[in-house]
């Protein structure tokens, strides 16, 4: 195997939403650290932005020139007058030495500040020139090009990511016509696979994605979306068969951006609806939660805490209502963002086909046609399962309401029947008391016999009736007591048969 490449170039491309301080976002620190990187490593480093005595600016943000308003093409964010000669992007070069061989590479670069859309870009370039001729024996010398510490920003919302693009020429004797073709073909991912790895750290290699042609060169993709957290970064290698992909790569950088920038918009929507669904995922479980407690209490009658809970469920279930609807319309504001966004990055696509009729852009459509579609099954998958769910909030609401007023309106002629009851118990044995003391208060009248004349029982006459006060005292109060219960029962009974009439 050939390890033999020339004239390797390496470009870091960061994606970042706009915010309100412009000039303060991670993008552009991120910037100023690779710059200041390139100079600290760069033997003679030389850049197209100086001051009047001279000296090199490393701040990238002091040279933005922001609009005011997102517009619909790419604009260029470096100030005109920064730059001498005005272009568009700050540019360096320099040199590097080979510490093995004391040879020394020419190098150059830039950094591309965008702003495209609703988006920030940074765009960061480090390789050797095109001319003249650079060949690189040993390909571990790509290391030497690993400028920036780090792929990733910190973790930041408004982050929508990084790709990585190596590009580099291949030696003539690896595509020789007379070797086999898998040979060719093993022998060139081989290559591939060696430069993405030498350019990313051991633990964040990324595994290899799909390959094909672009231009009429190879190109190797690495790194698997996955929905639930960006584990790889995206590594794209692309190794020229000649001079002519190189040319028109320069000539559609600018759409090759654009499309970049869509994928990893598409990749973000697609990872934070996941987030979404966790969300609706939870609430879901907690309707079910109430919907299972409701079934579980609705067979029996409910007592005073039962009804305090579900009367404190109506008072909660509306707002968990309204936030679950609230997350289903950014559910599906994330799937109108695919579909946007799809179709920009099919529109990019159809700019470079219209140009290059015979171009074969098979690499690129793959992920509009398998991916973007997988992201929208997805999606739709989501809100097929969750939005007829949205109907149990109010089924439940209304169930729980009903059977709060049911139980309540039990629970209150409970407690009517048990006070009406206290009520005829005591209108009866007020009735009994007056009826008794009444009947007795007739026999008081006899009070008067207290003073008739009595004598004990004697031999003579064992068995004498007894005196008159004490015969009419027991029979007022037999009588009194007798005729008192008879009225508290008749009262009773009375006063019952009309409450169960009543009711």
């Amino acid at each position: 195997m050939n390890n033999t490449i020339s004239n390797p170039n390496v470009y870091l491309f960061y994606f970042y939403l706009q915010k309100q301080i412009k000039n303060e976002h991670q993008i552009w620190q991120k910037g100023n650290e690779i710059l200041l990187n390139c100079k600290h490593k760069i033997d003679d480093f030389d850049t197209n932005i100086k001051d009047d005595k001279g000296f090199e600016y490393t701040q990238i943000n002091s040279l933005l020139d922001f609009k005011e308003k997102p517009s619909n093409i790419p604009v260029d964010l470096v100030q005109s007058n920064c730059l001498e000669p005005k272009v568009d992007r700050v540019t360096f070069k320099g040199k590097f030495t080979d510490k093995i061989t004391n040879n020394q590479l020419s190098i150059d670069g830039f950094v591309y500040p965008l702003q495209i859309h609703d988006s920030y870009c940074l765009c960061f370039n480090l390789g050797c020139p095109d001319e003249p001729a650079q060949n690189i024996e040993d390909i571990n010398l790509l290391e030497k090009f690993k400028i920036a510490k780090s792929l990733k920003l910190e973790d930041d919302d408004n982050f929508l990511g990084e790709t990585l693009l190596i590009t580099a020429h291949l030696p003539d004797k690896l595509t020789e016509k007379y070797r086999d073709e898998n040979e060719i073909k093993h022998d060139i991912r081989t290559l591939a696979d060696k430069c993405c790895n030498i350019l990313l750290k051991p633990e964040s290699t990324s595994p290899f994605h799909h390959a094909g042609e672009l231009f009429g060169s190879p190109i190797f993709e690495y790194g698997l979306i996955n929905r639930e957290i960006d584990i790889y970064p995206h590594v794209i290698v692309w190794l020229f068969k000649d001079k002519e992909a190189d040319k028109k790569f320069e000539i559609y950088e600018r759409e090759i951006i654009d499309l970049f920038l869509y994928r990893h918009k598409l990749i973000k929507a697609f990872q934070d609806s996941y987030k979404v669904y966790k969300k609706l995922e939870k609430q879901y479980q907690q309707i079910q939660n109430y919907i299972d407690d409701f079934e579980n209490k609705s067979n029996n009658h409910l007592v005073e805490d039962d009804l305090n809970n579900f009367q404190n469920k109506l008072k909660e279930l509306p707002k968990k209502a309204l936030e679950y609807t609230r997350w289903l319309n950014v559910l599906q504001d994330y799937q109108n963002t695919i579909v946007l966004n799809t179709h920009n990055y099919n529109e990019k696509l159809e700019q470079i086909r219209s140009t290059e009729i015979e171009t074969n852009l098979r690499f690129l459509e793959t992920f509009s046609k398998k991916n973007c579609l997988t992201f929208l099954e997805q999606i739709k998958g989501d809100l097929n399962y969750f939005v007829p769910s949205a109907r149990l909030f109010d089924n439940t609401i209304a169930a729980i309401r009903a059977l709060v007023a049911i139980e309540q309106a039990r629970i209150e002629k409970e407690k009517l029947n048990v006070e009406e009851k206290v009520q005829n118990t005591i209108e009866s044995v007020g009735v009994g008391i007056g009826v008794g003391f009444g009947v007795g208060g007739l026999f008081s009248s006899n009070y008067s016999l207290i003073e008739k004349p009595w004598q004990l029982p004697s031999s003579k006459h064992p068995f004498l009736p007894p005196h008159p006060f004490v015969a009419a005292f027991s029979s007022s109060l037999v009588l009194g007591v007798g005729l008192g219960l008879l009225s508290w029962w008749c009262t009773k009974s009375y006063l019952d048969k009309k409450r169960l009439k009543n009711n």
